[in-house]
């Protein structure tokens, strides 16, 4: 493990992810309920010049790290990197079991896209019960339209968070099956 400053001028380069190479992985350390950036003890760094990461030369000793770390520190979260850096989402995000409900998962996507299909559908019965009324009883309708719309925020919001864990999975497939090749050739 390597502790690095992510961006320090007079470095050459000067860019954190330029030093990582290919078989290696960044580590990340943000608060999990603001993002800020952290240190080893959980402290906020807000001064971009003393902000750092953890650089691993393999992901099971990074995520070993992060799994130490969250169960040290519970409002830590830890995200893992390639050596693409941010230019993708993190490989992994380490929480505690605490704030588990904080990270993107497939079960939070399908449960906001069954609120999306869930509240529109509600609506139908208040669109009616208005119908009946001559169109008298207005708070029905404004329910109903409000609903309709909170069904497609969530729908949107839902479809994104399923392809966005759809694409980390893929991703984390893809990483590791590189780590078991590179393991293969190395033994």
């Amino acid at each position: 493990m390597k502790n690095v400053t992510l961006y320090d001028p007079r470095r050459c380069p000067k860019h954190w992810v330029e030093l990582l190479h290919a078989g290696q992985f960044a580590v990340l350390l943000l608060d999990v309920r603001t993002s800020v950036n952290v240190n080893c003890e959980g402290l906020p760094v807000p001064q971009p010049a003393e902000q750092s990461c953890y650089i691993f030369e393999s992901l099971d000793e990074a995520k070993q790290f992060c799994r130490e770390l969250v169960q040290r520190i519970e409002h830590v979260r830890c995200e893992i990197y390639d050596e693409r850096g941010k230019a993708i989402e993190p490989l992994y995000t380490i929480v505690n079991k605490k704030h588990e409900h904080r990270t993107i998962t497939r079960k939070g996507a399908r449960l906001l896209l069954l609120g999306g299909v869930l509240a529109p559908m509600v609506a139908i019965p208040l669109f009616w019960y208005d119908w009946l009324a001559g169109g008298e009883r207005i708070w029905p309708t404004i329910v109903g339209i409000n609903l309709v719309v909170l069904g497609l925020r969530l729908l949107f919001w839902g479809s994104g968070e399923l392809e966005q864990s759809r694409r980390q999975e893929a991703e984390q497939t893809r990483v590791e099956g590189l780590a078991k090749t590179s393991r293969g050739t190395n033994n």
